[in-house]
């Protein structure tokens, strides 16, 4: 082979190979495009996956500071439930005392009124027994007039009435203690008879 078609065939491969570098160039100028098409896709896709981050960050740092919220609002309603729990545990004791103090002043209450109700009729009855008293001093006292008069109409021989000695008599007694009967039994009449040694015709002195 001469020298000339060495050359030639030197000169073809290189050509190829030039050929072939600058499709390899192009196909890596190709494939590099794609890739920095795809890592701008992908770096945008960061962006958003980052901002999507940031704001879930956000609403969650949100939830947690609203749970904290929450949770202090739920232990001061718990405390609240538990004070307003003792309350109602202290007022059903006060409520029971109150019913059971109730009940004894209802029974005092009745006691009293039995109490009353007994006193009451023994007044009735002491009442009644002052009355009937009364009246048997009163009828005491007046019959005791009356023999007082009997006597003094034996003893005197003179046949008028005797209204002056009676008042005499009954002066002479104790006034306040014959009490209300001193005008009754002066409105009473009293028959007695003047003794059969006095006179010979029977009379009567009224009083």
């Amino acid at each position: 082979m001469t020298v000339k078609a060495e050359t030639e065939t030197a000169r073809a491969q290189q050509r190829e190979a030039a050929e072939r570098a600058a499709e390899e160039g192009n196909r890596l100028k190709k494939e590099l495009a794609a890739k920095e098409a795809q890592l701008g896709e992908l770096q945008a896709a960061n962006a958003k996956i980052a901002g999507d981050l940031r704001v879930k960050e956000e609403a969650y740092d949100q939830l947690e500071s609203e749970s904290d919220g929450f949770l202090r609002a739920g232990e001061g309603l718990q405390a609240r439930c538990d004070r307003l729990e003792a309350e109602a545990d202290e007022l059903a004791r006060d409520k029971e005392a109150l019913e059971d103090e109730n009940m004894e002043l209802k029974d005092a209450a009745d006691y009293l009124a039995d109490q009353g109700e007994t006193l009451h009729q023994q007044v009735e009855q002491l009442e009644g027994d002052n009355r009937v008293l009364l009246e048997h001093n009163g009828e005491l006292l007046c019959q005791t007039v009356v023999s007082d008069l009997d006597l003094q109409q034996t003893r005197d021989t003179d046949t008028k009435f005797l209204d002056s000695s009676a008042e005499v008599l009954i002066l002479k007694m104790n006034r306040p203690t014959f009490g209300p009967y001193y005008s009754r039994c002066r409105g009473m009449r009293f028959l007695s008879p003047i003794p059969a040694h006095h006179t010979t015709t029977r009379s009567y002195s009224w009083w």
